[in-house]
Formats: structure tokens, C-alpha cells, sequence
């Protein structure tokens, strides 16, 4: 099997258009087939050229620190979150330790799983910023948006920290959609967009301003000494649901349709999973239970990260090339050619 996925790799990575290229970053296997075929995921970033596409595979093992820097119309596709090949004892991860953006440009990324101490950051000198991010159904450990203009954020999972602008005060045009924010931090944030999520065990402060907060539900929160997170800094509030009992009225501050109930999280969602902590192998499917916040948002849709236009739906899985038949004739001559079939499908 392994050297049917090694042929099928080889083809895959040397089929080019003009363009756009498809790369194909595998770890697991020792050799190497094809122009656009890497084990190592910094190599093939390097060697990338704009439009191409990076197919990051699962592998058990991590791809490291990683550098995206002077990038323009990149996509990195990895695997998602596989938990029925978690429990298998499966490469389920496409796994990279830290990741450092800096002065790149239309970049897609799908399906990582970012889990050193470092965390995901994104541009923190006057000429790194970087524009133009998508970041789709990807597992953050920590994200520090220090330099960035038009960054969305979706169906994914932010764990640790999570700041806009902390180091070099500016950012622009920053959206966080249908996501989970289990962080122990939630500061230094600004300019940025919050709608549709779940935002849980975090210490909230005050340094939070002209940020929009729009269908969340924030639950088993805390504040500082500082203040609550809706301190008085030109931040608007509508139809958010949440456990700590402050108010959202005051100073600068707008909003409307805000709901507040002293409670735990048993009670809002109907998984058991998820009714005593929220954690990256349980929380992707969140069903609501409390009647609050089923359509209770502002488009009439679920308040928290399974309502809006792109509910989250479950573990993410993306779809990567995987070879499904291999055919090669019985005997084979040296120096003939080999007539070989090969068929492949999304995994």
C-alpha cells in the first residue's frame, strides 16, 4: 500500500496547469518522485509560485516551524480534524508546531492543526503587513494578529490567547466567524469582528476596542480588575448570549438584544460532551439546547457558532488525493515499458 500511495503521489505532483501548480508535502515516505512532490512543508512554500496549491497530508509526526513570507496567491490545504482516525491510532493531523506570516497576500489556509507554544502570528514589524487571509476549519493554539489588513477566521478552534495588534497597534478589517475561542486571555484586541462563536474560559480585560460582537455566546468567563471586556471603548454589541452577569451598556459603547443568565455550560448545548468543558476532539458539532438561542439571532438564525451563513457542521475533514486502485501487470521485463492503472479519489 505504501508504495501504491508513493506512485500515486508522484503522478499527482507532477500534474501541472499553467497556472497553477498542485504540490503534494508527505513526510512519511522516505523518497522522493516528481517536481512537485516534498517531505518537507518549509521546502515547498519556498519553491511555491503564485495561484499554486499545497496539499499538506496527515502524518503523525509534526512538519515544524514554518515560515510564510512574501507570499502571494498561496492555498495550504491540510487533512482537518479525523477523530474516527484519532481513535484508530491514525495520522490524523497535518500537524505544524508555529507558524510566522510576514508580507504575504491573498493566502488560504484550510485544515492545519497549530500547536506550539508560539502559536500562529501574523506580521509584527511597520513592513510585514501581510492582507488578504483566509483561514478556514484550523486548530490554533495561540493567534497574534499583529500586522494584518482583511483577515477572516472561520470554523475553526483558538485555544491559549488570542490578540489583534498587541505588539505593533495596528490591524484592520479582522473577522472571526462560526469559531471557538477557549482561551485564557482575551486582550489587546482591536478592530476586529466576533460573530457566531462560542468564546469560553477566558479572563476577559478591558483592553478590547472598536470591535463588533455580534450572535456569540461568551460562557464560563471571568473578568480582571481592569474591567469587563465591554469596558467603555467604541465597541458594539447585538444578540449576544452570555453567563457573566455584566452589562453592556455605557460610555461609548452601543448594542441591542444582548442576553445575560447567570449559568454553566450544561444547559446550553444539548452534547454531553461539551456540558462540562469544551475541548478540540468534542466541541465541533454544538448543538444549542437553551431556548434562547435557538434563532435567536439577529438574522433569525442559532446565537453561537452553529447559526449565520456557515454553521459549524461537525469534525472537518478535508478531502485529500488518495489512491484507491492500483493495477500492474503480472510480469514485468527490464528496459519495457509498464502499462499501469491507476485510480485516485478525494480520502
Amino acid at each position: 500500500m505504501k508504495k501504491a500511495l508513493f506512485i500515486l503521489i508522484a503522478v499527482l505532483a507532477t500534474q501541472t496547469t499553467t497556472a497553477q501548480n498542485i504540490l503534494i508535502v508527505d513526510r512519511s515516505l522516505s523518497n522522493t518522485l516528481g517536481d512537485n512532490y516534498y517531505t518537507d512543508l518549509q521546502a515547498a512554500i519556498d519553491a511555491a509560485v503564485s495561484d499554486d496549491i499545497i496539499y499538506l497530508m496527515p502524518n503523525t509526526n509534526t512538519y515544524g516551524n514554518i515560515k510564510i513570507n512574501n507570499q502571494f496567491n498561496l492555498t495550504i490545504i491540510g487533512a482537518g480534524y479525523n477523530a474516527a482516525a484519532a481513535s484508530l491510532d491514525r495520522p490524523y493531523h497535518s500537524r505544524i508546531l508555529n507558524l510566522e506570516m510576514r508580507n504575504s497576500h491573498n493566502i488560504t489556509l484550510k485544515g492545519l492543526y497549530i500547536n506550539g507554544s508560539g502559536g500562529f502570528e501574523i506580521g509584527n514589524a511597520l513592513d510585514s503587513e501581510s492582507t488578504n487571509i483566509l483561514i478556514d476549519e484550523t486548530f490554533i493554539a495561540r493567534m497574534d494578529i499583529d500586522r494584518a489588513n482583511n483577515v477572516t477566521i472561520s470554523n475553526s478552534f483558538i485555544y491559549t490567547s488570542f490578540s489583534t495588534s498587541q505588539s505593533s497597534g495596528f490591524s484592520e478589517n479582522i473577522s472571526v466567524l462560526n469559531s471557538v475561542i477557549r482561551v485564557s486571555t482575551f486582550q489587546s484586541v482591536h478592530n476586529t469582528s466576533f460573530e457566531n462563536c462560542l468564546i469560553t474560559g477566558a479572563t476577559l480585560g478591558s483592553s478590547v476596542d472598536d470591535s463588533i460582537f455580534k450572535n456569540n455566546i461568551f460562557a464560563n468567563n471571568s473578568t480582571t480588575s481592569e474591567g469587563p471586556i465591554w469596558a467603555n471603548n467604541n465597541n458594539t454589541f447585538i444578540n449576544n448570549f452570555t453567563t457573566t452577569p455584566i452589562s453592556y451598556d455605557g460610555g461609548n459603547n452601543t448594542g441591542s438584544g444582548n442576553i445575560g443568565i447567570i449559568m454553566g455550560l450544561d444547559g446550553i448545548f444539548a452534547d454531553d460532551s461539551v456540558r462540562a468543558d469544551v475541548n478540540w476532539s468534542s466541541d465541533w458539532l454544538l448543538t444549542p439546547e437553551h431556548e434562547l438561542i435557538i434563532n435567536g439571532g439577529s438574522d433569525g438564525t442559532d446565537i453561537g457558532p452553529t447559526g449565520g451563513a456557515n454553521p459549524m457542521d461537525g469534525s472537518p475533514i478535508f478531502s485529500l488525493p488518495t489512491i484507491y486502485e492500483l493495477r500492474i501487470p503480472t510480469e514485468i521485463k527490464a528496459g519495457e515499458d509498464i502499462e499501469v492503472t491507476i485510480k485516485a479519489k478525494g480520502n
